[in-house]
C-alpha cells in the first residue's frame, strides 16, 4: 500500500513519466511538445500498433507524430509502411518527423507541428 501511494504521489509531482519511448528522439520531442503546453502520450497503441507520439491540443485535436530516423530499440515485424496505412484508417491525421530536421531546426520542427495541431 505505502509504495502505491508512493508511485501515485510521484506520478502526480511529474517525477514518474509512464510513456513508453523507442528511443531518446521521442523522448526529447515529447519533452519539447509538452514545455509548448500540448499534451503527449509516448507508445500507445492505435489500430493495433504503437504510435510514436500522440499529441492533444487543448481543444482535443488529435496528431499522431511518428519518429523518423533513429533505429528503434523495440523491433516491430510490420514494415513503417504498413503501420502508415493502418493508423491511416483511424481518421487521425500523422505528421512524420525525422531525426535529421529534428538535428537542423527544432524550432521550425515544432513550428510545424504546431501549425498542424493548432488549425
Amino acid at each position: 500500500v505505502q509504495n502505491y501511494i508512493k508511485q501515485n504521489e510521484l506520478k502526480a509531482s511529474n517525477q514518474i513519466d509512464e510513456n513508453i519511448y523507442k528511443n531518446e528522439f521521442e523522448k526529447e520531442v515529447a519533452d519539447t511538445l509538452r514545455n509548448e503546453g500540448f499534451e503527449v502520450i509516448a507508445g500507445q497503441s492505435v489500430a493495433g500498433v504503437s504510435a510514436d507520439l500522440i499529441l492533444r491540443n487543448p481543444v482535443g485535436k488529435v496528431l499522431i507524430i511518428e519518429c523518423d530516423g533513429v533505429e528503434d530499440e523495440i523491433k516491430n515485424s510490420k514494415t513503417q509502411m504498413q503501420k502508415q496505412v493502418l493508423l491511416e484508417r483511424t481518421g487521425i491525421q500523422i505528421e512524420r518527423l525525422s531525426y535529421r530536421e529534428w538535428q537542423i531546426s527544432k524550432r521550425a520542427c515544432i513550428d510545424r507541428i504546431k501549425n498542424i495541431i493548432i488549425s
